[in-house]
Parts: C-alpha cells; sequence; structure tokens
C-alpha cells in the first residue's frame, strides 16, 4: 500500500524484527487499470503501459520503477503484454439508438491529438475540460455512455496519480451509475475495483473489501466468455488489493489466499521470466513474512531472484532489496550465517549506489547476527559503524545503543553496558512514539536485568508500555 501503506505493526516480536531489518512496506494506492476504449486518447494508452508493472506496489505510483534502458524488443514485448493484458474495451461511441452524425467536440479532439509524451496531468486536465463538453450535451444514450467512458478512465488515471480518494470515488461512482444497465461487464468490474481502490485510500477496508469481492465474482462470470488474458491485469489488480485490504483488518489467511491467487493469475498470463511475475512473487513474500510463514516466504523470494537476477543484473538495487528480504527471513528461521552471508553480497551494492542509511540498517541487522551467534566483539565493530551513520537521537540509533548495550553485557563489561542503556534509553524517551520504540525499550529493560539493575528495568517497561498503548496495533503488546 499519505502514499505508503501504514506497516502493519503485529504484536510479536518477530514482526518486529523483521521491521527492523528493513521489510518494505506495502502501497495502499496503485493498482493496474482496464484499458479504455481505442478511440479515447493515445497518449493516455502510453502512459498506462509504461506504469503499469509499477503501479501495484510501487510509492510514487507516477513513477516507471524500471530505469534500466530498454532495446527495441523489450519495448515492443512490453506495448503487447500491456494490450494483450488489458481488461476489455469499452463500447464504441456509435452504439447507442443516437443515429446523428458523431462530431468531435474541441477538447476532444486535443486529447485524441495529443502526443504520446503528454504529462497524466495534462491527460486528466483535457479529459475534464472534454467531460464538461459532454455534460453540456448529454441528452442522448451515446452522450452518457461517452460521459461513463471518460469519468472511469479519470478515475484510473487518478489512481494513477495518487490524487485525492474522494475525487477517484467521485469519477467512479458516476461510472458505476452509467454502466450499471450492463453489470456483467469489464466497464462495470472495473468501475468497482476503482471505486474499491478509493475506499481504501480513504482506509474504508470494508467497504473496500466489499467492492472488490463484487468486481472478482463479475470477473469470474466474464471467464466464460473472455479469454483470460484479456481479463488477467483486471483480475490480479483485484486480488492483489483484495490481499492489502484484508491485511489492514487483521485477516491474514483471508489476505494470503488473495496474493496467492494474485500470483496464479500473473503465472498464466506472463512469461516465466517477466520482472512483473517477479515482483508479485516479492510482494507477497513480504506478506508471508508478516503472517509469520517464514517457508512460503523464502519459497518465492527464490523464485524471483533468478528472475531479478536476469532483468535487472547481480549488481542492481532491485536484486540487493530481494536479497535483504531473504535476510529478514533467514533471520526468522534462526540461520544466521545465512543472514551474514546475504549482507555480504549486499553491502558492497548498496555501498557503490550511494545507499548510506541502508548500509547502515545492513550493518545494524548483521550486529543482531553476529550477537544472536554469540560473536560479539565482531558484533560490537558492526553495531559501532551502524551508530556512527545513524541520525544522532534517531529511532535507529537508539536501537543500535540497545544492541551495543546488549553486546557488552554478554562480555561482562558490566560499566559500558550500563553507560550504553543509559544513552540508549535518553534516546528513545526522544522518540516516543515510533513503532518501534517499545520493542527497543523491551529490549533494553531485559539488558538492564541482566546487569541485575531491576528498578530501572521496570522503570523503562513502564516507558514501553506508554509507547505501545500510543499505538492503536501494538495493544496486545501492551496487553
Amino acid at each position: 500500500i499519505s502514499k505508503d501503506m501504514d506497516n502493519i505493526n503485529r504484536p510479536n516480536v518477530k514482526s518486529r524484527k523483521a521491521a527492523r531489518h528493513g521489510l518494505q512496506e506495502m502501497d495502499t494506492t496503485t493498482r493496474l487499470s482496464a484499458k479504455s476504449k481505442k478511440e479515447i486518447q493515445h497518449d493516455i494508452e502510453r502512459v498506462t503501459c509504461e506504469n503499469q508493472s509499477s503501479r501495484m506496489f510501487s510509492k510514487d505510483p507516477a513513477k516507471k520503477t524500471n530505469k534500466k534502458r530498454k532495446t527495441e524488443n523489450q519495448e515492443d514485448r512490453e506495448k503487447d503484454t500491456c494490450e494483450t493484458q488489458s481488461s476489455g474495451k469499452f463500447m464504441p461511441y456509435e452504439m447507442g439508438n443516437d443515429s446523428r452524425p458523431y462530431t468531435k467536440s474541441k477538447n476532444e479532439a486535443a486529447v485524441l491529438n495529443a502526443r504520446p509524451s503528454m504529462a497524466v496531468e495534462e491527460s486528466i486536465e483535457a479529459l475534464e475540460r472534454l467531460l464538461k463538453d459532454l455534460d453540456a450535451d448529454a441528452s442522448t444514450p451515446t452522450a452518457v455512455l461517452r460521459i461513463g467512458e471518460t469519468c472511469l478512465r479519470l478515475a484510473q488515471l487518478c489512481v494513477s496519480m495518487d490524487e485525492d480518494a474522494d475525487k477517484i470515488l467521485m469519477y467512479g461512482q458516476r461510472a458505476l451509475a452509467i454502466f450499471g444497465s450492463n453489470q456483467v461487464s469489464v466497464e462495470y468490474a472495473t468501475c468497482l475495483e476503482t471505486i474499491g481502490c478509493a475506499y481504501h485510500k480513504k482506509g474504508e477496508f470494508e467497504k473496500a473489501v466489499n467492492h472488490l469481492e463484487r468486481s472478482a465474482m463479475i470477473l469470474e462470470k466474464l471467464s466464460i466468455t473472455v479469454k483470460e488474458k484479456e481479463l488477467g491485469s483486471l483480475k490480479y489488480a483485484v486480488q492483489a488489493l483484495l490481499g492489502q485490504a484484508n491485511m489492514e483488518l487483521g485477516r491474514e489467511e483471508e489476505a494470503l489466499l488473495n496474493f496467492q491467487e494474485a500470483i496464479a493469475i500473473n503465472e498464466r498470463v506472463l512469461e516465466a521470466h517477466d520482472p512483473s511475475l517477479g515482483k508479485s512473487y516479492q510482494k507477497t513474500a513480504e506478506v508471508c513474512i508478516q503472517a509469520q510463514d517464514f517457508h512460503e516466504a523464502l519459497m518465492l523470494c527464490m523464485k524471483a531472484l533468478p528472475i531479478y537476477t536476469e532483468h535487472y543484473g547481480e549488481s542492481s538495487l532491485q536484486v540487493a532489496e530481494l536479497r535483504k528480504l531473504l535476510s529478514v527471513i533467514y533471520y526468522e528461521l534462526d540461520e544466521f550465517d545465512k543472514v551474514l552471508s546475504e549482507h555480504e553480497i549486499i553491502r558492497p551494492i548498496l555501498k557503490k549506489l550511494g545507499k548510506l542509511t541502508e548500509v547502515a540498517s545492513l550493518d545494524l541487522a548483521a550486529g543482531e547476527a553476529l550477537l544472536c551467534l554469540e560473536r560479539y566483539k565482531e558484533a560490537i565493530h558492526k553495531l559501532n559503524d551502524a551508530a556512527k551513520h545513524a541520525l544522532s537521537g534517531s529511532c535507529f540509533h537508539g536501537q543500535a545503543l540497545v544492541l551495543l548495550s546488549k553486546a557488552y553485557a554478554s562480555l561482562k563489561e558490566d560499566k559500558r553496558a550500563s553507560d550504553y542503556c543509559k544513552k540508549a534509553l535518553d534516546v528513545l524517551k526522544q522518540n516516543a512514539k515510533s513503532s518501534v520504540t517499545g520493542a527497543s525499550l523491551v529490549e533494553l529493560a531485559s539488558v538492564l536485568q541482566s546487569l541485575q539493575k531491576i528498578e530501572q528495568s521496570v522503570s523503562v517497561l513502564e516507558i514501553a508500555l506508554q509507547a505501545y498503548q500510543q499505538q492503536p496495533m501494538e495493544q496486545a503488546a501492551a496487553a
């Protein structure tokens, strides 16, 4: 799934460990969209094709995630994929009872003749002007149908630009009312999916699930007569967004079924080495981690790795992020040597790309793995590097100090351990509203207890309780 979906904070230690290792948040606002009538603006179809592989999960839906330069054959293949995965075509304007010859308005001509490089914002503005023209002469069934098509296209583009949810809802509901005469149609299913996305953005997840499930039922009926490749992208979008909504509602088992169905759809309609398929493996693996199904997450990451390596290259950021996710899984499976092996591969990639903050995060995770292996001096070296590169006074800085106190306590260097406990507490108090502060404070209390500082340990636990109570998703941890 602001543009980023709020991290689903599970009230157990393992989920928070995953968060500390830099597990990516899922985005709520992005998704694949149905393709509109061919006669409507070529430039918008082009933009949709370019954005299709990134819109489901990327944090900025208007950006393309693949910055890599493509060959002409790759571009042609991607264009073909966008065509075959479109969720259907809108009915032509000429259908209906209106027998009068149709003449394009000035604004519609501007949309149809726009340059392919036209920005999405400009496309939205042009369509809004066109809608005003159509509203001025909505006396025939043909004109009303064109209004429905334009409203649905506007809703889709507003989603791609992360526009206000109410604006998406307005256009989507208007289109739904117009296409309501034929409820078993691609257009009606697309309207429901778009409205579901709007409700998801608004945080009204039950309404989102209701609309998305209706869309899924219609698409299932359409599958009898329409080829799956023509419905693939829309079916995938519905299932993936359903998964996100169910995760928000705490229905993890249902969410996993949704994501698994989304993967099954992609496996049927995409080529085996399509990067979009790899992306769906990765994102479902993240959901599996949140649901504590680490073996399934590992299997999905291993499926994505050869796809990413072939498409992006071994030293790419995409491969580094996937390996980072693998290190999270290995950590949760207590395979700490494999965690360190992944870090050795990831670190030089991130450093070369100038991702110094992520390098520091990696050092923190490596330090924690070394602590688990009882390699305390190596852990101290890694954790000092992490603390050095962390923003002073940040929650991340506090985490590094807590782990340093733990390392020194394990070496029986009580004075140093006490000093780091004090420093860590000062930093964590400044970040009481952070979702990970509670977990760090609990760990700090454990270190103080091992140092026989019982009163201080209890005091820190009371602060941790206050931190948890400020986080609605952490009520179980507070209890």
